[in-house]
């Protein structure tokens, strides 16, 4: 309804407008409109200087000033242009030609003029309608129901434009990218379901993004969050800070644009990523503790009990050990210990105290007068001997054994590189000492097998 209401408007304000201005005039500023179309974004580029001199902000103004200013600049030129022509040839008729021609050339050049009004309104309809199809694809995406304002009139006119079958028609003459439909459906998949928004930070070259200034303050913006996953108002989400840092940042955008955007939708939509899929060790990994002490088991078939029991405890410490591999060759280990977890690591790492042998020590629940009834010294700690006999030497300490699970060698924060041999994977990062480790890796499609001298790690994709 809106786009019949808008036709029949524009046919009959540009029909008037032809039938006064007469063919001369409105065909040669109709000729500077068409050439304002197509010079408006080169000009765009030199007229940029002026959003800053103006002082105008927000998201649409920043980048439709400059594009205005170069149209209306070479429309202005037009419109000069068919006053001096029109002056021309009204010249001629008024002074030099008869009167019956004159008069002639003056009705011609009305109805002449109405008729061009009205080819130029069926212009300006196309012209229109394709503004609204190429602004109106994203919109329609984007929008919920609280969308209002100018975001809402231009969703109805969009779908007014499909109902009428006029899409199809402008659609023949769309100069927009394939890439801008492809970052609208993405934008709208992200929009209409805020869960992706994990998934789109386990895409491969996306696995270092968030970890940018930018992503953590949106990831620790709770209000920010609420907004996403409630589906409010886009232009509240576009007007947000943390979006403007995110689109300000020609970094983001860069690396962003970089991107093959037919398979990070079809990563969004599937979970699957026919570019990177073949690289399995891509990915961020979490190590598997169940699994990690099941694998040392199985290394190790003649490990004790005792020593069991020990590989158990000290496997606490790897619990938020996490592998990223990147698509530019990146391979970084990170273990993040709590409070809790760095105790545990120091209590391992400590040399073990020496026990005294049985029966020379006193009981710490002797008293003095037992202790002494039995010819033991409370304050000296050894064996008990009898009035009179020679004090026995203390045993020597027994050196303690050494730890037969090496876990605490492994705790470590890595980063260097991985390379493809075959099947296999082999990895080449130095530690936070700067020391070098090699470790080969094995990677299927949700577990990864890192064989390391002193530990075996299986660690499971974070989807």
């Amino acid at each position: 309804m809106l786009i019949w209401i808008l036709a029949h408007v524009l046919f009959g304000l540009i029909g008037v407008l032809g039938f006064y201005q007469g063919a001369i005039r409105f065909l040669v500023s109709a000729m500077g409109f068409i050439a304002a179309l197509f010079l408006a974004i080169p000009l765009a580029l030199v007229t940029k200087f002026l959003v800053p001199l103006i002082g105008v902000t927000g998201n649409f103004w920043p980048w439709a000033l400059p594009l205005l200013v170069g149209f209306l600049l070479v429309y202005g030129i037009g419109i000069g242009l068919s006053f001096f022509v029109h002056r021309k040839v009204e010249h001629y008729f008024k002074y030099r030609a008869e009167d019956v021609v004159r008069i002639r050339w003056e009705r011609l050049n009305q109805r002449l003029g109405l008729c061009l009004g009205m080819v130029a309104g069926a212009v300006w309809i196309l012209a229109l309608g394709l503004g609204i199809y190429v602004a109106g694809y994203p919109t329609v995406q984007l929008s919920s129901d609280s969308t209002s304002g100018l975001y809402r009139m231009l969703n109805m006119a969009r779908n007014d434009l499909q109902a009428t079958g006029l899409d199809k028609t402008v659609a023949r003459f769309d100069p927009a990218p394939a890439n801008y439909y492809r970052i609208s459906d993405i934008l709208g998949l992200l929009y209409n379901n805020p869960i992706l928004v994990s998934r789109l930070s386990q895409y491969p070259p996306f696995l270092l993004t968030g970890e940018k200034t930018e992503f953590q303050a949106i990831a620790n913006d709770k209000d920010f969050m609420n907004m996403l996953l409630s589906k409010a108002d886009i232009s509240q989400i576009v007007d947000h800070a943390n979006t403007k840092a995110v689109i300000s940042n020609p970094e983001i955008l860069v690396e962003f644009a970089q991107q093959n955007l037919k398979d990070l939708q079809t990563y969004l939509e599937t979970g699957k990523s026919p570019k990177y899929d073949d690289e399995r060790i891509l990915g961020r990994w979490k190590i598997d503790l169940y699994s990690t002490i099941a694998q040392e088991r199985k290394r190790r078939p003649d490990i004790t009990t005792t020593e069991m029991n020990k590989l158990k405890k000290q496997a606490q410490l790897l619990s938020n050990v996490t592998f990223v591999a990147t698509t530019d060759n990146k391979a970084i280990l990170k273990v993040e210990l709590t409070e809790q977890q760095k105790q545990l690591l120091q209590a391992a790492q400590a040399p073990a105290a020496t026990e005294p042998p049985p029966g020379s020590a006193v009981s710490p629940g002797m008293s003095p007068e037992l202790a002494q009834r039995y010819g033991l010294n409370p304050n000296q700690r050894g064996g008990p001997r009898r009035p009179g006999s020679a004090p026995v030497a203390p045993a020597r300490p027994q050196a303690a054994k050494p730890a037969a699970a090496a876990l605490t060698q492994l705790i470590f924060s890595a980063q260097g590189s991985w390379k493809k041999e075959g099947d296999k994977y082999v990895l080449a990062i130095q530690d936070e000492k700067n020391q070098g480790q090699k470790a080969e890796a094995i990677a299927e499609d949700d577990r990864l097998t890192i064989r390391h001298p002193a530990l075996t790690l299986v660690l499971a994709k974070v989807e």
